[in-house]
């Protein structure tokens, strides 16, 4: 019996590999779907301006990208749904530092809004900061559990689950 081989694999790596023109297939890891295309980051070279909402669980295969998004199709249905998404939605954030507010802001406001992580947890971010005050933070759960909240994403390496390969088993 086949089966799909799960491998945590590097953002970086997954770039290259797709810019040599190779393609990289993913867990999707949290649902996203385009609320308004008109919204649509400005970096997203899209030679066709659609969209590919995603559920959590899925497999899709990412041909290229622009920026923070990825072009790319349901692996699981041959002439399926294709189109752009964000990296957000596939992005595992491996915690390599442990992150408290406390070493960072002892007397920070909210305190319950932070995440406390140790080194080897993941994250699942749902949102990410790249300008303004907030500019390199994100929101997100921590994998395996509900805990949610703030973290500096300085802390972590971004991952994906590439599901390209496949075992026999």
């Amino acid at each position: 019996m086949l089966t799909r081989h799960r491998e945590l694999v590097s953002m970086l790596e997954a770039r290259r590999h797709v810019a040599a023109g190779h393609r990289i297939t993913v867990e999707v890891l949290s649902d996203w779907a385009p609320a308004d295309a008109a919204t649509a980051s400005s970096s997203c070279d899209m030679s066709s301006p659609q969209f590919m909402p995603v559920k959590s669980g899925m497999n899709v295969t990412l041909k290229k990208h622009s920026g923070g998004w990825w072009f790319g199709f349901d692996a699981a249905q041959l002439g399926g749904a294709k189109g752009w998404l964000p990296d957000v939605c596939f992005t595992l954030w491996v915690i390599h530092t442990a992150f408290s507010i406390d070493k960072i802001d002892p007397s920070a406001d909210m305190k319950g809004q932070y995440l406390n992580l140790s080194i080897g947890d993941a994250v699942v971010v749902q949102d990410k900061w790249d300008e303004g005050a907030w500019r390199g933070w994100g929101r997100g759960t921590k994998r395996g559990s509900s805990t949610s909240g703030l973290f500096h994403l300085s802390y972590a390496v971004q991952k994906v689950i590439s599901t390209s390969l496949w075992r026999i088993l």
